[in-house]
């Protein structure tokens, strides 16, 4: 099993909360909103170590599953200022009318199917060779899987998938036409994610959606092209009445830059767009991991549960998962859930 530095959250730990009034201050509170500055932003708050931890490294799963994991014990809120906890609370009531849940992914792509929803950087230098990146991208299969099983949570007529070729741009501005994207409480984009610099010439991180056919990409309505890049710019152009969205693919919460100063591209985006909350990842997340405690998350939220402890109860159930435990990175091992963090106000 590949070791963790438990000694090391729990310092770092120690370093933000720990201090006597802090401490004193967040005793006996379960639900914590935190507000990072700066390079913070970029900190998986869930994988630091309440505790003193009883072995220094974790090198094996049990080690791990005795930690007292900030993110398994506390339900975080994760939030860019104190003001926008104020403005996204206030923002117009949804109808009660709204889909309850739409899902988009489960793109299509030529490539061998991947364990992880990333790229690694790629010489690509125009928008046509750009397009054919896109399209060779690896395939996903997680991603119909976890559509599939968010959209089994929902009653009949509440929820709509839109996978394959219909999960491109032009499917996305069809489905922003006619008013379903805008009136959808629960918008779910389940695919690869790129930082800007993946491709060359990609200066913003983007979603990777089915690529038209052909060679050249196809403009669309609203400033919209179709090249199989969702990218933040579009996103902000969007218009949203959604509770949340999930961003289930790689580094959709890193930033624009190494410092990771601010909130990445796409958060600010989707916020920009109408979004109240969202659900992202810091780094690469392994395909069936991310199906699964996606899925997790989604149907405890179904009943009742805020989606910070959502979160949380679904990070609980991988970690105590034992089947995985003689491979190289078991369930419990962060590297696989500590990376999903809700941003937005808590309820």
């Amino acid at each position: 099993m590949a070791g963790f530095d438990l000694a090391l959250a729990h310092d770092i730990y120690r370093s933000l909360f720990g201090q006597r009034d802090v401490a004193a201050a967040l005793e006996g509170k379960r639900n914590w909103i935190i507000i990072p500055q700066g390079s913070l932003l970029s900190l998986p708050f869930a994988a630091l170590v309440r505790e003193a931890p009883a072995v220094a490294t974790a090198t094996r799963p049990g080690d791990l599953r005795a930690a007292a994991w900030l993110g398994t014990t506390r339900s975080l809120t994760i939030l860019p200022s104190v003001e926008a906890l104020a403005s996204l609370r206030d923002r117009a009531a949804p109808r009660d009318t709204r889909l309850a849940y739409l899902g988009i992914g489960a793109a299509e792509f030529s490539g061998p199917p991947a364990p992880l929803r990333g790229l690694p950087a790629t010489a690509r230098a125009d928008a046509r060779s750009r397009l054919a990146a896109v399209r060779q991208l690896p395939r996903l299969p997680g991603t119909f899987d976890e559509i599939a099983r968010l959209l089994a949570v929902f009653p009949p007529g509440q929820g709509r998938s839109v996978t394959g070729v219909e999960a491109s741009e032009t499917g996305l501005a069809k489905l922003a036409a006619e008013g379903t994207l805008g009136d959808s409480a629960i918008v779910h984009f389940a695919t690869h994610g790129l930082l800007a610099g993946a491709l060359d010439g990609l200066d913003e991180p983007a979603l990777a959606l089915t690529p038209p056919a052909g060679n050249e990409p196809r403009a669309l309505a609203g400033g919209m092209l179709d090249d199989g890049l969702l990218t933040s710019s579009e996103i902000a152009r969007l218009r949203l009445n959604a509770d949340w969205v999930i961003l289930s693919a790689c580094n959709t919460a890193a930033g624009d830059r190494p410092d990771a100063e601010g909130l990445s591209g796409l958060t600010r985006a989707f916020f920009y767009a109408g979004a109240r909350s969202l659900l992202v990842t810091h780094w690469e997340v392994r395909d069936d991991v991310a199906a699964r405690l996606i899925t997790d998350t989604v149907r405890a939220a179904s009943f009742g549960m805020t989606r910070a402890d959502a979160l949380r109860i679904a990070m609980r159930r991988m970690i105590a998962d034992t089947s995985q435990d003689d491979t190289a990175l078991p369930l419990a091992h962060p590297a696989l859930w500590a990376p999903f963090q809700f941003i937005g106000p808590p309820g």
